[in-house]
């Protein structure tokens, strides 16, 4: 989970997601579901990211060795 981390395309669906919870909420007077709509927003003004952390490979490297010829 990684802090500032997020595109702007994700936090337009996260406030549309955050929207509609809240406003499901209150049209259906479910007040537990609107608070729901908190966590979204904190994780928007904090951009956070919720991407796997995927295990660093070390790979080697190839390196080509300049070969030298010599006139003849």
């Amino acid at each position: 989970m990684e802090f500032f981390s997020i595109g702007i395309a994700t936090i337009i669906l996260r406030f549309f997601l955050m929207m509609a919870v809240i406003i499901v909420g209150v049209f259906t007077g479910q007040v537990w579901l609107t608070v729901l709509g908190l966590p979204i927003f904190l994780s928007i003004m904090l951009g956070v990211g919720l991407k796997r952390e995927s295990k660093e490979v070390q790979t080697s490297v190839a390196r080509q060795l300049d070969q030298k010829s010599t006139a003849a």
